[in-house]
Formats: C-alpha cells, structure tokens, sequence
C-alpha cells in the first residue's frame, strides 16, 4: 500500500506546535531552575543568619557567664579575706609575730584598689548595629541581653560608688603609710605597727562588719545573670556541648603544632630585659626551661643576678605541649655588679647573705623534687615563629601566654 504524503499545511502546523511546545517547556525549565538556584540560595542564607544569630547569642552567653564567675571569686575572695583579717584582729597586740604573707593579705583586703570593672568589648559588638540583632530569630532573646547589659552596667557602679564596698586604706592614708615605712609597706615588712593602729579604726569595723553583705551581694547577682544565661540557652536550644565547643574554637587562634615546629628556642613575650625566661626544645625531646631575674634596690647600686635552670622533657599529643620536668633543677646567682655605700655596707652585705641562703637552700630542695608536669594548649601562628599557649593557675583562672621564636644572629 502506496502511503500517501501529508499535505504541506498539516505539516506546517506539526512543526508550529513542536516549536511551541519546546518554547514553552524551555521556558517552565528555565523558572524552574532559576527558582530552585534562587531557593537554594535564599535556603542558604537563612541558614547562615540562623548560624550567625546562634554564633552572637553563644557570645553573649560566654561573657555572662565569665561575669558570673567573676563575681562568685569576688564573694569567695571576700570570704577568705575576712577570714584572715578577723584572725590578725585576734592577734593584734602580736602583729609583729605574723608572717609577711598574713600582714599582705590583710593589706590587700583594706587598701583602695583600681575600680571594679568587667570587660565590655562583646557588650559593645552586641550593641554595635542592630544588624547583629536581625540574625536573632528569638526577640525575646534580644530584650533579655540589653536587660542584662543594663543590669551590668548599673551593679558596676553600684560596687564603685556604695560606700559599703569602699575599703577603708586611702590611697592617701596609703601614702602616709609608705613614707612611715619606706620600702617596706606594701609587701608586709615592718607594716605590723602601721596596720594596728588602722585594726581598731571605726572605718575598718565597719568593713569587717559589712563583709557578710558583700558575700551575698555579689553571689545573689551571679545567680541572677547565671538564669540569664541558662534561659538564653534554653529560648536558643543551645546546647552546654554546643557552648563547650564555641569556647574552644573561639580561644583556637592559629593552628596546631607539628613536633619539628617547636624544635628551637623560644622567648616568652609577657617578659622584660630584666625578668626574661626561654624554652629551648631539643630533637632528642629534652628541653631547658631557663629564667632570668635581675633584682634592683635602693640599699645598693647594679643589679643582682639570679638564674633559675629547669630540665625536663616534652611532647605534642594533639593540641597539648606536654612538658615533664625532671629533678636536676639548678639556681644561680651573681653579685658581681652589685656596689654600695660604706655606711649601707652592713645592710646589703646582710641582704646578700640571705639571698644566698635562700638559694642554696631551693638547691637543696630541688635534689629530691620537681615541677612536675605542665600541659598547655598550644597553637602555633602561619609564620611558624609564634606560639600561644593556654593554661590555668591555681585559682582555674585561664591564662594566654605566648612565645616567639629566638632568631639566630
């Protein structure tokens, strides 16, 4: 059977409808994809403001809870101080039978310090724009910061300003005090008479007296930012893991140390010409912990010289430099540059005698014991010359130190 041709207009409008019909499938694709390109992308950065408003609200959580932790040392500072002081009140007429250290802490507690304070700088980002706020997908959250940043604001000068918080040691009776005892007030040396005389003051009764208030001041305001903090979590699902996380990754500022980095002599920078201290790590994992301390006073011109050697040795476990001390400690010390008067000549030689004293008896201590071992967190920076460690002291408060690399003349 012969098939027969189709007419040209029947193909004509095949052809017209084809083209139609990829026309307009063409064009459902293209929105199509440019939806799904555009609602990804929108996808993307929702999520990324979300990410960024729990990032700031972490922030604040943080710095509330270092100003809870603040104020809780204050309270148990307050606590063992009066503590102390109620027992050199107990020994008043026998002040002079009381060890420096006692005498100072005692000081400590009366004298005038620098105003109560607590860093602002992550108030002043949170405040900074209210862009910060619009990743902040919880209002509620917002207000309960600024209240707390209010609140903070208004307990630091309430502390600064409430005469129940001012000790009662001037900076001038200070003063007075030191020209009385010159060299030998603010370490405790010959202060015994001094601070008698202040122990039966009526200024100092009422401190004493008022230290009990102090201690639930200060704790009474650290539970209340503490419900700050844990309800700015809680209105966030904010997990404590999740917090534990953004504070480690927040105090990591470089990146983590290979062995053959550390290899070399390093200088700690918190030090000065006359105080220094290196480390020296060796490829066979030995290191030398070495400090210099120069001593000046007004008995003598020049300077004494102490050195202080530590051995030990060391290792990297993840972000840790390990540091194992050995017994082999050794001090040293140079009076060489040290000149004085004939009529100081008695005192400083007295003075020298008794530094040396105290250092050949460290010598004999150090025979039979160490420091033990030390752990730090350690990150190095890109150029490889700088390195930040992070530790604790024996109140757990955190301490950054860093070191850099001793360039080689």
């Amino acid at each position: 059977m012969k098939l027969r041709k189709l007419p040209k207009i029947v193909v004509e409008k095949i052809r017209a409808r084809k083209f139609f019909r990829d026309v307009v499938m063409s064009v459902i694709g293209t929105t199509i994809s440019i939806a799904l390109t555009f609602g990804t992308a929108e996808m993307k950065n929702a999520q990324k403001k979300k990410k960024d408003g729990r990032a700031t609200v972490m922030m604040v959580v943080h710095d509330i809870d270092e100003s809870v932790r603040i104020l809780r040392e204050h309270a148990a500072l307050e606590e063992s101080y009066r503590e102390v002081t109620l027992y050199a009140l107990s020994q008043i007429n026998q002040l002079d039978s009381l060890s420096n250290d006692t005498i100072s802490l005692v000081l400590n507690y009366m004298l005038q310090g620098t105003p109560f304070d607590i860093d602002s700088s992550n108030e002043k980002i949170f405040q900074s724009s209210q862009d910060t706020w619009k990743n902040i997908s919880n209002k509620g959250v917002i207000d309960l910061i600024q209240e707390f940043y209010r609140h903070r604001r208004s307990i630091i000068e309430e502390i600064n300003t409430n005469l129940l918080f001012v000790e009662p040691i001037s900076r001038e009776m200070e003063h007075q005090m030191l020209l009385n005892t010159p060299g030998h007030f603010v370490d405790g040396n010959n202060a015994a008479k001094e601070l008698k005389e202040i122990l039966k003051s009526d200024e100092v009764d009422l401190y004493i007296s008022y230290s009990p208030t102090r201690q639930r001041y200060y704790s009474t305001v650290a539970d209340s930012w503490q419900r700050v903090s844990d309800q700015c979590k809680f209105m966030m699902s904010i997990t404590d893991d999740e917090m534990a996380a953004y504070i480690a990754n927040s105090k990591r500022t470089g990146f983590s140390i290979a062995r053959k980095q550390l290899i070399g002599k390093w200088l700690l920078t918190s030090t000065s010409s006359a105080n220094l201290e290196t480390m020296e790590f060796f490829r066979d994992n030995s290191f030398v912990h070495t400090k210099f301390n120069e001593f000046t006073s007004a008995e003598y011109s020049g300077r004494m010289k102490v050195v202080r050697t530590m051995p030990g040795t060391w290792e990297v476990k993840g972000d840790s430099l390990i540091r194992h001390y050995t017994i082999g400690e050794h001090w040293e010390t140079d009076f060489s540059e040290v000149t004085y008067t004939d009529e100081m000549a008695e005192t400083v030689k007295k003075m020298i005698d008794e530094w040396q004293q105290q250092i050949d008896n460290l010598n004999e201590t150090a025979k039979t014991e160490s420091l033990g071992r030390r752990a730090n967190l350690a990150y190095i920076d890109k150029s490889g010359n700088k390195i930040e460690l992070h530790t604790y002291d024996d109140t757990n408060a955190e301490i950054t130190q860093y070191i850099v690399r001793e360039k080689e003349e």
